[in-house]
């Protein structure tokens, strides 16, 4: 661990056991218990362990500290309805400068049509009941990439009929990262401290003051982020320490979520569109007899990048040493990251293109390739860069081509069949294709009692190709017309039957049919 970090650690250690002393029993009825409703269904969806996490607007509610990870505009609104008239919202909004984070939010537990009664239990019309908070914070980076504080005011109000009352507050946070460099997982170790400054609400005899809540937690992220665990614990004065734990899978729109809030189970789901990403958590109640809720949270990213050049320089970075070291996935990671940022990079295109031809290098390694695993990878390769002739090369040099007998048009057979063996020898001399013997060809084709010649329609040459377990087979033939000769080539995929490219060439005598062939060959490496 950094030196730089020593100290924040051990303020950690310290205020989390400075908050865990003392307990008592028992959290509901606490003054502003309604403020654990929670902010975000994301967090709420893995059991509101949050606090070593953060990135998203909600962090304003969960540990301020995690604003700093924010990096660009941010808009997250929450709802929940809970029973009868009653219902919870909360909306944050979170905006990135080059060295800190604004947060600014609000939330509400509102319940109405409260039937309102005399001293005979006469009606008198109905009422409603009402806690709402408003937040403003900060998020900061102290340490590059390690540590993060964090802070925010708030006001708390109740207003309940004729009654009104209001009370001021603030929290904080610590994040830090505690990752090694050279770690395939990220680690971070998060503490949010509530009600430093207690905010109290007063009634006719009594004030309710709010307890000091804090909130200790652990997070690790792995498998190049799409796997997310945290854990931590609670503790209320005037409560008992409680845990909680959460995980997150996420796929490339879809994040699957799971949770425990002691003592109840938490589930949801997250999906994103663009730059909106709608979550879901279903929440049982404490209260058994309330049941299950279902939350619902709208998160909206708007704007560029608060630190975009320094972002895009850092993953650049990351992606080349990647390549240098043959770390094809973290290269592959770190590209892609470019190109959420800045999709048109060609700097970050080019190197996402090495890295998959990279990992189809990989798939073909060691004693058992994977031919269709390397092909892929191509396949993506030409996904992000069509135009790749690097690619192109790859994949051709991975597919098995075979080269059938051309068919002879006033000429013989036998000629044919020579011009097939030059076919054949120059498209080998390229070095890029994977050309079939002659002869295993023609003994699995004897073995199948299957002709080789005379095949130049698409449906005989698939038919053959996948006797021979082949991707692509080149059927021909050579004609003569006067004193010129004529020889035409068409490339069959062998899975569909389809002719992907048809080229021609001519040779002015015989000794010109060799420079025909090499014409035809790089045609189709050229494809």
């Amino acid at each position: 661990m950094a030196k730089s970090i020593k100290t924040p650690v051990l303020f950690f250690a310290l205020a989390l056991s400075a908050g865990f002393s003392a307990a008592e029993t028992g959290t509901g009825g606490l003054p502003g218990y309604w403020l654990s409703q929670g902010a975000g269904a994301r967090a709420l969806a893995m059991g509101g362990a949050y606090t070593a996490l953060g990135g998203d607007a909600s962090a304003l509610y969960w540990n301020p500290a995690g604003l700093a990870l924010v990096k660009r505009k941010e808009l997250s609104l929450t709802h929940v309805q809970l029973f009868e008239e009653t219902r919870h919202d909360f909306i944050v909004y979170a905006h990135p400068f080059q060295k800190l984070t604004l947060g600014l939010g609000g939330g509400q537990l509102y319940t109405g049509g409260i039937i309102k009664t005399d001293a005979l239990n006469n009606p008198l019309g109905k009422f409603s009941d009402s806690y709402s908070t408003v937040l403003a914070g900060i998020g900061t980076e102290a340490v590059e990439n390690r540590l993060y504080f964090g802070f925010a005011a708030k006001q708390v109000s109740r207003s309940m009929d004729s009654y009104k009352t209001s009370g001021y507050g603030l929290d904080a946070g610590l994040l830090v990262d505690i990752s090694g460099e050279s770690s395939p997982a990220e680690f971070s170790l998060g503490l949010s401290v509530k009600n430093i400054v207690a905010p109290s609400l007063k009634r006719e005899f009594l004030t309710d003051e709010f307890p000091l809540d804090v909130s200790a937690g652990a997070a690790v992220r792995l498998l190049e982020r799409a796997l997310v665990i945290s854990a931590e614990i609670r503790k209320k004065n005037g409560g008992d320490a409680r845990p909680a734990a959460g995980v997150e899978y996420n796929f490339d729109s879809l994040s699957l979520r799971a949770g425990y809030d002691k003592p109840d189970p938490t589930f949801g789901f997250g999906v994103k569109l663009g730059n909106a990403v709608l979550d879901y958590a279903l929440l049982s109640s404490r209260e058994k007899e309330l049941g299950l809720s279902h939350r619902f949270s709208l998160g909206l990213k708007f704007g560029r990048d608060a630190d975009l050049a320094g972002r895009l320089e850092a993953l650049l970075g990351e992606g080349k040493a990647g390549l240098e070291t043959g770390k094809w996935r973290s290269a592959e990671t770190a590209f892609k990251g470019v190109l959420e940022l800045e999709k048109d990079r060609k700097e970050a295109k080019d190197g996402l293109v090495a890295a998959y031809l990279g990992l189809a290098d990989e798939a073909m390694a060691g004693e058992t390739p994977a031919r269709g695993q390397a092909l892929a990878w191509c396949g993506e390769a030409l996904k992000i860069d069509p135009g790749s002739a690097a690619a192109r090369r790859k994949l051709t040099g991975l597919e098995i081509f075979a080269v059938l007998d051309f068919t002879g048009k006033n000429v013989s057979q036998a000629d044919a069949s020579i011009v097939t063996d030059l076919m054949r020898t120059e498209l080998v001399g390229t070095g890029a294709f994977n050309i079939l013997d002659r002869a295993n060809m023609d003994a699995i084709l004897a073995e199948q009692k299957f002709q080789n010649s005379g095949c130049t329609e698409q449906d005989c040459a698939a038919q053959i190709g996948k006797l021979l377990n082949v991707t692509k087979i080149v059927v021909g033939t050579m004609s003569k017309l006067l004193d010129s000769y004529h020889i035409t080539v068409n490339l069959v995929e062998v899975q569909t039957g389809k002719i992907l490219a048809s080229y021609e060439a001519e040779a002015a005598d015989s000794k010109g049919l060799r420079e025909a062939c090499k014409a035809l060959a790089q045609k189709l490496l050229a494809r």
